[in-house]
């Protein structure tokens, strides 16, 4: 989405306080009305607001947007993205865990759990079944046992990434394993594991704690 301007978070968030306000409502007292009028266009074209009966309401966009920000903010906020780890453990003949080395921008070449993000209206065991079944060829039931908040910064101190993992175990998954384009999966005994990990992500070293 194109950044808005200024003018427009503000009018976004006086509009987050009412069910729709008039242009008078709107105008505060250091505003110029066409300049207001312009953003208010703006905001309509890109079906932020809503314009009936001379009140101007917020779209359903409009208060997803709204819902990312606070009263004096001055841009709509990135949210944390919400992600599954999946962590497969096969104790049939002797307890083994799903490893991967992914094949994929960022972290080309590292290696962990494999991961995955959360569709919009999806249930995190779901999310999390369709992940390993797309990704390994491997079916199984999930139980959550635990939650991580990883952030990745850049050398500059610059926050690249922000994210919510939801752990999920599978015990002894179905399936035959396969591998696809974002990574190449082995199965690592326990005591195997560290020497495996030559480049592991981040959330492996904060679960493995």
């Amino acid at each position: 989405m194109t950044k808005l301007h200024s003018t427009q978070v503000l009018l976004l968030q006086r509009l987050m306080y009412s069910e729709g306000l008039r242009f008078s409502q709107l105008k505060q007292k250091d505003d110029e009305s066409n300049k207001l009028a312009f953003h208010l266009e703006e905001l309509i074209k890109n079906n932020l607001i809503n314009k009936e009966d001379n009140l101007y309401k917020l779209s359903e966009r409009g208060k997803e947007l709204a819902g990312r920000m606070d009263l004096g903010d001055d841009a709509v906020k990135n949210q944390a993205k919400v992600s599954v780890v999946l962590v497969c453990v096969d104790s049939r003949k002797q307890e083994r865990y799903l490893l991967y080395t992914r094949l994929k921008s960022p972290f080309y070449k590292f290696q962990g759990f494999p991961t995955g993000k959360v569709k919009m209206g999806e249930t995190i065991i779901r999310a999390a079944q369709r992940e390993l079944k797309e990704e390994t060829g491997l079916e199984g039931s999930p139980t959550i046992i635990g939650i991580l908040h990883s952030n990745v910064w850049n050398m500059s101190k610059e926050l690249l990434e922000d994210k919510i993992f939801f752990i999920c175990r599978f015990r002894n998954p179905k399936g035959n394993l396969i591998n696809g384009p974002e990574g190449e999966y082995r199965w690592v005994k326990k005591e195997e594991i560290s020497a495996f990990l030559q480049r592991p992500v981040q959330e492996i070293k904060d679960i493995e704690k």
